[in-house]
């Protein structure tokens, strides 16, 4: 079974929610957090497709972009997604306006975390409360050995909450029924 994926967990497990990130990247990472996703390809294919022109960052109006553009961070940002772009292609971006730099800047940033995003390979692990859980707890993770790691401490700290608080103590036969019991509420799957 498949889970939607909320694109705030892919840009969590690439370490893309820190303090002192790129305030453009951040801004990206802001207005597509919350979408949902039936896999990686499809958040790639929309990075991809989206562009200030098009409304996709919320920087419409023009007080937006000169308030962008009065942060140093926002104008450092700027400087450096245009130098990557020039690095990249090999071209010159001739300037007009201050607010065409910003519009170049966040396309290219966002086409740039496209290319990021889309050269991981992702391990989702859906971790339930019970078997009756509607809406379990879900973690990505960019190995699959960090992945099963989660799955192993997770089990290893239920099964040891429930024999702290068991009134009788707790057989071999019995913790090794727990550990499975409680395995069946984890999945791990590659998406």
């Amino acid at each position: 079974m498949t889970n939607n994926i909320k694109a705030g967990l892919v840009f969590e497990a690439l370490g893309l929610r820190t303090e002192g990130q790129c305030p453009i990247q951040s801004h990206i990472c802001d207005m597509f957090e919350a979408n949902e996703y039936s896999d990686v390809k499809s958040l790639v294919a929309d990075l991809q497709q989206a562009h200030w022109a098009a409304g996709s960052f919320n920087l419409i109006y023009n007080w937006e972009v000169e308030e962008a553009l009065s942060r140093p961070e926002w104008r450092e940002s700027i400087d450096k997604a245009l130098d990557a772009y020039q690095d990249a292609t090999g071209e010159t971006f001739s300037i007009s306006t201050l607010s065409d730099t910003l519009i170049m800047a966040i396309d290219w940033v966002s086409n740039d975390l496209s290319y990021l995003v889309e050269s991981v390979r992702y391990w989702l692990v859906t971790e339930s409360g019970d078997s009756l859980d509607p809406s379990p707890d879900q973690y990505l993770f960019t190995t699959e050995q960090d992945a099963l790691d989660h799955v192993s401490e997770g089990i290893e700290t239920r099964v040891a909450y429930i024999v702290q608080h068991s009134p009788q103590s707790v057989s071999e036969d019995e913790l090794e029924a727990l550990q499975e019991q409680e395995a069946q509420l984890f999945t791990v799957e590659e998406v």
